[in-house]
């Protein structure tokens, strides 16, 4: 009978799991923010290679050439290059509406900056795809490429990258 005479939990027992309690916590919790970061990572590169595609699509239709960074779409009044490539994500080129909001969120913000302005860009276009060396050479002006077959070394070349949060892109 004596058994089943005991019906608690000693003071030792309670001890012991609370210690391996805190051990898997401890174990687990580096590896859950790990895991997180790869998946934001992932999610980011998403973003990056559909931006990608849609901007090729765009020279595609455009006769061969790239859109217009931020920094001379507002002097050649065109759009600049995420407004350009929107069309291009959704299907739809109706930026005034709620869906440009939706489109924004979904491909220019960066799941890494989900705590900063709302109306930041997340994503930067290389100036070097900008401009016209053409109409906008100056002395000492870098080499550009308005054209996917201008790019050298394309699969070596840094096309668009996540940025600082900023205003502008």
């Amino acid at each position: 009978s004596g058994f089943c005479a005991r019906a608690g939990i000693t003071l030792t027992e309670t001890l012991v799991a609370l210690a391996l309690v805190g051990l898997l916590a401890a174990v687990l919790t580096p590896a859950m923010s790990g895991i997180r970061a790869r998946s934001l990572e992932v999610q980011c590169a998403g973003k990056l290679r559909a931006l990608g595609s849609a901007i090729h699509l765009y020279a595609l239709e455009h006769d061969g050439r790239f859109p217009r960074s931020f920094h001379s779409a507002g002097a050649n009044r065109e759009p600049g290059w995420a407004r350009s490539v929107a069309p291009y994500l959704t299907g739809s080129a109706d930026w005034e509406s709620g869906d440009w909001s939706d489109t924004f969120n979904a491909y220019y913000r960066s799941p890494f900056h989900e705590e900063t302005n709302a109306s930041a860009y997340s994503y930067g276009l290389n100036v070097y795809f900008e401009l016209n060396p053409e109409s906008e050479s100056y002395e000492g002006s870098p080499q550009t490429w308005r054209r996917p077959a201008d790019v050298p070394r394309p699969s070596q070349t840094i096309m668009l990258a996540r940025i600082a949060p900023t205003l502008f892109g």
